[in-house]
């Protein structure tokens, strides 16, 4: 069922798996940033994103979640170090806006699961990594006018 192994096969195992540990957690990311609402902006003729119009509202967030390179269920499938998962809650926000007739604000709430690719660079492997990732995410986004 399992071919014969050499050493040096062996050797890199142990350290693609030492390097899969190093990349494997917790994970807590803060996000910030602003929402910018092009229409508003044409309708009340502003020329810019500051002031108490509505064009733009100001947004943070939080995520919080697990992930690893570690190998799985499918070990014999993907290689440790270079495939690996991570599923993350996030929240992000926006700053409620106030305006003559109350304030605007949004939120939302995300569960997320992402599969991720680590390929060490040629010659630099070692040292640097270059990598994407493909994800799903369910949530839900409320905004209002108050």
């Amino acid at each position: 069922y399992y071919k014969a192994y050499e050493d040096k096969e062996v050797e890199e195992l142990i350290r693609d798996l030492k390097r899969a540990n190093a990349k494997s957690g917790l994970i807590l990311g803060i996000n910030t940033g602003f929402f910018y609402n092009h229409e508003i902006m044409v309708k009340t003729n502003s020329s810019s994103i500051t002031g108490n119009i509505l064009n733009y509202l100001f947004a943070y967030g939080l995520r919080f979640g697990y992930q690893t390179f570690r190998p799985s269920f499918f070990a014999r499938l993907v290689k440790p170090n270079i495939i690996g998962r991570r599923i993350y809650i996030q929240y992000y926000g926006g700053a409620p806006k106030k305006a003559g007739f109350g304030s605007v604000g949004f939120q939302s709430v995300m569960l997320n699961g992402d599969f991720l690719l680590d390929f060490p660079l040629p010659f630099v492997g070692k040292y640097l990594y270059m990598g994407g990732y493909m994800g799903l995410g369910l949530g839900v986004v409320a905004h209002g006018v108050n």
